[in-house]
Formats: C-alpha cells, structure tokens, sequence
C-alpha cells in the first residue's frame, strides 16, 4: 500500500542534534505503551575496464556533478587492484578498500567504487566499529549499482548484536552514499543507545547525510533502525532487517522507498518514528 505525507503527532524525545520529524505513515498506526508516541504497525555508472554508470537518475546526477565541476577531485576504488597508490585519482591507481580512500578524500570529493564485496577493515566512531566510516562530507558512489556493489558488516554468531559487531556504514553531515546493498550489519547491545546501539545498515548524522539507490537487507540493531538510523533516505529498498524499534529504520526522512519483511521486537516492524514520502511498506512485523 502507498502511504504518503498524514500527519500525526510525536512526543517521544531525540537525540541532540538529530532533527525531529514532524510527520509519520498513518497507513495503520498504535500507540507504544512505553513512550506514548503513536508508530506505523508494519503489515502492513563509459569508465576503463568495461565499466558504467548505472542507471539514471544516478548517472545523470553525475554528470551533471561533473559538467559543474562540483566534485573536488574524483578518487577510485577497485577491490581487485593490483596496484593501488594513494591518494587514488585513477583507475590504475584506485584504493582496493572504501575507507582508504575516503581517508584520502577531502571535503566534496566524489569516490567511486567498482563491483565487490567490501567487507574487510573496521573503523570506529564514537566506540562503534563501522566497515566503512564516511568522516567527512563526500560522494561515495558505485559505478554499477547494489545488484554488484556490497558493504558487508559483521554479526556475532549466536546473539547477531555485541561488542564484536560491526555496522556497515556511519555517514557523517553532508555525506553521501548511493548505489550499495548494505548486508550482515549489526551494532553493540550496550553503550550509547543511539550511537553504539543503533543503525546497523547505516546510521546517519543528521537530515544531510543521505543514502540514495542503495538496498539495506539483513541488518539488525539492538536499539534504533535495523537497517538505518536518523538520515535521509532516497529510493531504497529495506528488506530482512530487525531492530528494537523500527526494523527498517528510525528517526529518518524516507523518500519513495520500500520496505518490506522487516521486524521490531517492540513497536514499528518497517519504520519507528520517522517521515515517509510515497514509500511503499508492508508485510513487516512488530
């Protein structure tokens, strides 16, 4: 079912600095007996070497980018480089790991990643091992979309979430991230509830951290946001992922995105106290 833009009223209170949605889907709604804020019920990119942009709207996005010399300089990665060399402005020369070059990257550098699974290294933020930690505002792109692009995380065998975990991506203000499927994400059972605990796909630091095209599946959270955490997210797809509250994800802005089979052990199996817009979301359960 299509569910757009119903108001309902929220109470529940937020983490300083994350912004504080002022709509949610009232395509089935219940009120949460521990918070008393009403949540949905969930039933409801030519480059060297054979490569592409995938498709559009992404691949004129880009061009556009480029044409208006938006972008500071564009860096490279290849999981299967043979001759990686920083600070990675080639295709010879392109980081065989994401954070490599984001760590080379300066602010509004475009990065573009080629077909793998990235699913080596961690990097933490605020005590919580990501697979790859966008620390600054840039482009972290795919060439040829999350069909043949993944950011894999780690779950704990036996208990999914705890201190061995890794999420798949923190995005900071400003960043970007398009054209990924971020899989086996989990986050720490204890810590900071919203730092440590949440966003086990992507957890995101504000409005203006944005995840376009991507597919979240498989995540989990032992707090907020199975598959994401606060954010703005773009035409998505968030299947398969479990949270305490919001098994798709929480506290975010989602634009025509779809969810599905998603589930919380408390309330908001597909979405927990967030905006949708023209999202599709059912068979999803809390």
């Amino acid at each position: 079912m299509n569910c757009t833009n119903q108001s309902i009223s929220t109470e529940r209170p937020h983490r300083p600095g994350a912004q504080t949605p002022q709509s949610q889907i009232s395509c089935g709604v219940r009120r949460s007996c521990r918070t008393g804020v009403l949540y949905p019920v969930s039933h409801l990119r030519s480059l060297p070497f054979g490569k592409s942009v995938f498709a559009s709207p992404l691949a004129l996005a880009l061009l556009l980018h480029s044409a208006a010399g938006t972008f500071a300089a564009t860096r490279y990665v290849d999981l299967n480089n043979p001759t990686p060399a920083a600070p990675y402005t080639n295709w010879a020369a392109a980081a065989t790991n994401i954070q490599a070059a984001v760590d080379a990257a300066v602010a509004g550098d475009l990065i573009l990643v080629t077909n793998g699974v990235y699913q080596t290294g961690v990097t933490a933020v605020y005590g919580m091992n990501n697979r790859v930690a966008v620390t600054k505002p840039v482009t972290v792109q795919s060439v040829n979309g999350p069909a043949v692009t993944t950011i894999a995380g780690y779950q704990v065998p036996g208990t999914t979430n705890g201190a061995a975990a890794v999420r798949c991506v923190y995005l900071t203000n400003g960043a970007a991230l398009a054209g990924f499927t971020l899989t086996k994400g989990a986050t720490q059972a204890s810590g900071n509830y919203f730092t440590n605990q949440s966003g086990g796909g992507v957890w995101c630091g504000s409005a203006s951290a944005v995840v376009s095209n991507c597919v979240l599946t498989g995540n989990s959270a032992a707090g907020l946001g199975g598959g994401a955490c606060f954010g703005t997210l773009k035409s998505c797809t968030l299947s398969g992922n479990s949270a305490g509250y919001g098994g798709g994800a929480s506290s975010g802005t989602l634009n025509n995105c779809t969810l599905t089979g998603n589930s919380a052990s408390d309330s908001g199996g597909g979405v927990d106290n967030g905006t949708l817009n023209n999202c599709i979301v059912y068979y999803n359960t809390a």
